[in-house]
């Protein structure tokens, strides 16, 4: 017992090096996320705008959203969904990209590390990175602008940092098994593209999910995506109470789990067949 004790904080420890290392690299390309809080910030006022001039003109959308909680949707959705797949997510991303096409996974997979959990510990710096120089600064300027609502009260505050937790486990479990798929083919970028687009549409950040046709909200929720966006803002603007709530987390909860489950079988299936590239 006191073995396996100090075996699993040695790997969390060995884990949590990583994390820290990737906040400090993080940290030094200021210019890079002053660039993405730019595009970030243009991205959510063209969505806000959007969806203003939609609303005027759809009883539907009026019916569903007042002017202030449409908007206050957009920045959230825009927030979560955007500073999630911000610079330094990009640049692990595809990093891991080039290391299939150049060869260099052949040394990643020599070394004595869990992958998975190396790259969940990657993708937890960069998105703490993410949310400190992108996300926070994102929703103030909105805030300032009086564009967006403050949450309700501290408990809706403290709901809304657990569903963003774990929206991250859901986010990072896709991120994996994406990546796992990129170990049989020549380039992985097309398939990143896709599950980013496919993400944005079926998570809520374009429309929001009680605005959907029927039939493309039931295939909403069938999909992960509505665990990394739609809930989160659901969770912040006081949408979700009750059995609604409890639902909607033991959704998110069940989803980081399959999905961490998933990446381990396609990983371990995968690692055996991949090609080598490069030379």
């Amino acid at each position: 017992m006191a073995f396996a004790a100090a075996s699993w904080r040695q790997s969390v420890g060995r884990y949590s090096a990583v994390s820290r290392a990737y906040v400090r690299v993080g940290l030094a390309l200021r210019f890079e996320f002053l660039v993405g809080l730019g595009a970030t910030l243009l991205n959510t006022w063209i969505l806000v705008s959007i969806w203003s001039v939609i609303r005027s003109g759809s009883s539907d959308v009026q019916a569903a959203f007042d002017a202030p909680d449409m908007a206050t949707y957009m920045v959230v959705a825009g927030v979560v969904n955007f500073a999630r797949m911000g610079h330094a997510s990009r640049r692990v991303i595809y990093r891991s990209l080039r290391q299939v096409s150049t060869g260099q996974i052949a040394v990643e997979l020599v070394r004595p590390v869990n992958m998975q959990l190396l790259r969940y510990a990657e993708w937890l710096g960069v998105f703490l990175v993410d949310a400190l120089l992108v996300a926070v600064p994102t929703w103030l300027i909105f805030r300032l602008a009086g564009v967006v609502d403050d949450p309700s009260s501290g408990m809706s505050v403290a709901l809304f940092a657990l569903s963003i937790g774990l929206a991250w486990l859901v986010l990072a479990g896709l991120h994996f098994i994406v990546n796992a798929i990129t170990l049989m083919s020549i380039s992985g970028s097309g398939v990143t593209m896709a599950r980013v687009a496919i993400q944005e549409f079926f998570g809520g950040a374009l429309i929001p999910l009680a605005l959907m046709p029927g039939a493309l909200r039931v295939v909403a929720d069938l999909l992960p995506f509505q665990a990394i966006t739609s809930t989160p803002t659901l969770v912040y603007m006081d949408r979700l109470e009750g059995p609604e709530l409890v639902r909607a987390f033991g959704v998110q909860v069940i989803w980081a789990i399959a999905l961490f489950a998933i990446g381990m079988v396609v990983w371990r299936l995968l690692v055996r067949r991949v090609q080598i590239q490069g030379g």
